[in-house]
This record gives C-alpha cells, sequence and structure tokens, in this order.
C-alpha cells in the first residue's frame, strides 16, 4: 500500500496486531500510546523485525489532551509527512451498572473512547482535507445495539463513536475522506479479559454463532479492508466482526467486577 498509518492504543495486544497487519504489507505507521517512551519504542522495534523497509514510529499520547494530541499530530508531519490512514483503536473497559458507577470512572472512558476520537480526528484530518483523500476507521463494539449487563458506560461511548462516525462520513465526504466503523463483540485480548468474570469468556463463546472468541488478527485484517483501496467506496458503515452474533440478536451478558 505504502501508506502513512496512524494507530492509537498501538501497544495494547490488539492494537499491535494491527500495526502489523499495516507493516506487513509495506506501510509507514506511527502508533501511540500511554506507555513511557522506552517501552513504546521496544514495541517498534519488535514490529520493525517484520519489515524493515518501512518507518514504524512510537509517539506516547495522552488522548484525553488536547496538547498532547497535538503534539502527536506534529509528529505525524514531522516523521511521516502526512497522514492516508487514521486507526481510532485506543479504548478503555468499565464495568457495572449506572448506581454502580462512580463519575471518575464514567468520564474516563468517554475522554478517552469518545474524546479521544474527537481530538485524534481534530488534528489528522487537516491533513487528509489537505490532500483531499483518506480514511479513518474508529473501532468500537456493541454490534447492531446489542448491549449486555454492567456495561451502561461502555455502551454509551461506543453509541457515541458510531454516530461520530456517520456524521463525518457525511462532512468529509466531499474531502474524498472515508471515516468507517469495525465493532468486535469480543476479543480474545487483556482489555476484554480484565472487564470480565472468568465465566464470562466461556459463557461467551458458547452464544457466538461460530462458537468461538474472535482473535484479534481477525479484527485487524477487517480494520485494514476498511482502510484499503480495496473499500474505496465504502463509507459510513459499521461493520461487525461478531462470529454471526448480531445475525443471531443473542446478547451475553458481562456480569464481571464493576
Amino acid at each position: 500500500m505504502n501508506k502513512r498509518v496512524v494507530v492509537t492504543g498501538g501497544t495494547s495486544r490488539f492494537g499491535k496486531d494491527v500495526v502489523k497487519r499495516f507493516v506487513e504489507a509495506g506501510n509507514h505507521v506511527l502508533f501511540t500510546g500511554i506507555e513511557h517512551r522506552d517501552d513504546g519504542e521496544a514495541v517498534a522495534d519488535e514490529l520493525k523485525a517484520i519489515n524493515d523497509a518501512v518507518t514504524i514510529e512510537y509517539c506516547r499520547c495522552n488522548l484525553s489532551s488536547e496538547q498532547s494530541v497535538k503534539e502527536t499530530a506534529g509528529a505525524v508531519a514531522e516523521r511521516l509527512g502526512g497522514c492516508d490512514i487514521l486507526v481510532n483503536n485506543a479504548a478503555n473497559l468499565k464495568c457495572g451498572a449506572v448506581h454502580q458507577m462512580e463519575v471518575f470512572a464514567w468520564e474516563r472512558v468517554f475522554d478517552v473512547d469518545v474524546k479521544g476520537v474527537f481530538l485524534t480526528c481534530k488534528h489528522i484530518l487537516p491533513m487528509m482535507m489537505e490532500q483531499h483523500g483518506g480514511a479513518v476507521v474508529n473501532i468500537t463494539s456493541d454490534a447492531d445495539g446489542l448491549t449486555g449487563g454492567s456495561t451502561a458506560v461502555s455502551t454509551s461511548a461506543n453509541g457515541a463513536v458510531l454516530n461520530l462516525t456517520q456524521s463525518m462520513a457525511l462532512d468529509y465526504a466531499d474531502y474524498g475522506i472515508r471515516v468507517n466503523a469495525v465493532s468486535p463483540m469480543a476479543l480474545a485480548s487483556k482489555l476484554f479479559a480484565r472487564g470480565a468474570a472468568p465465566s464470562d469468556l466461556v459463557n461467551y463463546a458458547k452464544s457466538v454463532p461460530l462458537k468461538r472468541i474472535a482473535k484479534p488478527v481477525e479484527v485487524a485484517n477487517a480494520v485494514f479492508f476498511l482502510a484499503s483501496d480495496q473499500a474505496s467506496f465504502i463509507t459510513g458503515v459499521n461493520l461487525p466482526v461478531d462470529g454471526g452474533l448480531s445475525a443471531s440478536r443473542g446478547p451475553i451478558n458481562l456480569t464481571g467486577p464493576s
């Protein structure tokens, strides 16, 4: 592809799979995370072993801080020379019913999952507008509006991102910028496992028509497709990657620690 790609939350297990997928295809990538510089650069070195012909950069970024995001956008312009593809992957998961939820926990989820997407798009989109082209992929969940118990804050944030995705798809179509979302119902990742009781993963797999939880690379492939020229006439969509769960209309309750 030889595109310039920005991935937020690129140090997570799933984020690394997304970065890896783009690197394997010959793209230059700058990924963000909250890890200290040495830790982030260790991840970058690990990924460089896959393809040393491309640029792979790490930038520490607090997505809830506009100043931090602006500095990251500056690094994108300096190190990559612009951005062709933006993947908003960073997320914060918190389980619990509304009456159990601490205000700071609710705000933290919205700061990362919603405000972070807004700020990153606000400061990266002008690069795409100037070149009259680009693709944005927002990673969310809760495909087709299915919800489970104890997920009030996460599903609320996901709904906001899905609506934002559609609005941006309309706002930036004249600039040749496509904006889509990928909605995995669950991943075999530390983020999901941290918010779920041990029995949830087993029960979840049983409720999925394909009888298992998604592998991070399977969702990364969907992200890659929507970002690629193969999806050149697709914008404003939410692509569920859920093993058929949304088709079955079979939600699963997550009753993990609040």
